[in-house]
């Protein structure tokens, strides 16, 4: 069947410049979590990159973009995921999304629904009308230091924060046309490039999350630059929609290739290397923990306990999640049980010989 392919400009350029902020303020969390791990050195130096070319991001923005234990942010729970019917249409854009900023009570009520999803309606709403309200709220919770300090600032005075946030996506849209532009003949060849069968067929063997895409009549893709790995697919009734980051082939083929086997080489090269011996042993004992634990405990510096964590990250010995503003660690116990049934195969069945 003759697939109808077309490929838009949007959403995949707004929610680039979405993911610039989300960088920014939560660049630990993007490395260890979006990366590549068969290319980690270039992502890393991709994110230097992308972090010399946008001007610094005020630190009271950090609430919009903050990554917890939820992995959306206000700017992509309620200015990019409800949007997803204007995607096909072509009607999604910044300057869409800058208009739904204007409103500024829902723009409150949104912040705290985030960030106090489990609070009722009403509870939110004395809040939204009740600075002690909300500051106790604030004070009872979890949240990471510096996003109760950034709750506290906004709650006071809501209005110039988002007024901030708007000047500051128009400011780094600027900028990030201007490196479209720049990449103009990266973003062309995208398109001029691809295959969608072999791209359907790619997207089949992907072992954590296979999608049939050949059966979709109209297939809409839409490209990002800065989010090089993104790869995520929205569908509807005869449409899916796919946005991903120009690096698309090789993160595919990583997803694919990421099979739950344990290869002893990977496993020999993560071990052999005391400190990280000594860091699996830390997390065997502890259960999880922080870099700056591991860092301490350890005495390791922190660009040396970066490196082996990450290490053992691409090799899959050990795992992360988020708790707050932390990330913690801890041993990947399937890959264990998994390693065991591959040693199982050099045990052999013979009987030994006296």
């Amino acid at each position: 069947m003759l697939k109808n392919i077309r490929f838009l400009k949007d959403p995949g350029y707004t929610y680039d410049l979405f993911y610039i902020f989300i960088h920014y303020f939560n660049r630990e969390y993007v490395l260890a979590n979006f990366s590549n791990f068969n290319t980690y050195a270039e992502d890393v130096r991709f994110s230097e990159k992308m972090l010399e070319e946008f001007p610094d991001i005020p630190e009271e923005l950090r609430l919009f973009f903050h990554l917890d234990d939820n992995p959306l942010t206000v700017i992509t729970e309620f200015y990019y995921k409800p949007y997803r019917n204007d995607f096909l249409k072509g009607t999604y854009s910044l300057a869409a999304i800058q208009n739904e900023l204007m409103n500024y009570d829902q723009v409150v009520m949104n912040v705290l629904r985030h960030y106090f999803r489990n609070e009722p309606a009403e509870t939110l709403q004395k809040c939204k009308e009740s600075l002690p309200a909300a500051n106790a709220l604030i004070k009872n919770s979890s949240l990471d230091t510096r996003v109760k300090s950034a709750l506290y600032s906004f709650l006071i005075d809501p209005i110039p924060v988002i007024q901030r946030l708007s000047h500051e996506l128009m400011a780094k849209e600027f900028l990030l046309s201007k490196q479209y532009e720049k990449n103009s003949a990266l973003m062309r060849s995208l398109q001029e490039n691809f295959d969608f069968s072999d791209f359907a067929e790619k997207m089949k063997m992907d072992p954590l999350n296979s999608t049939d895409i050949d059966i979709y009549d109209e297939v809409v893709i839409t490209f990002c630059y800065y989010h090089k790995n993104h790869l995520c697919t929205y569908f509807f009734n005869d449409a899916v929609l796919i946005v991903m980051g120009h690096d698309y082939i090789d993160t595919l083929q990583y997803l694919i290739d990421k099979k739950f086997t344990p290869k002893l080489n990977e496993f020999g090269t993560a071990v052999s290397e005391e400190n990280r011996a000594a860091i699996l042993q830390f997390l065997h004992e502890k259960g999880e923990a922080s870099i700056k634990e591991v860092e301490q405990s350890l005495h390791l510096a922190g660009t040396n306990a970066y490196y082996h964590m990450n290490l053992m990250i691409r090799a899959e010995l050990i795992k992360t999640r988020t708790s707050g503003k932390k990330i913690l660690y801890s041993i990947n116990h399937q890959y264990f049980r998994a390693l065991i049934e591959v040693l199982k195969d050099y045990c052999g069945d013979a009987k030994e010989k006296p």
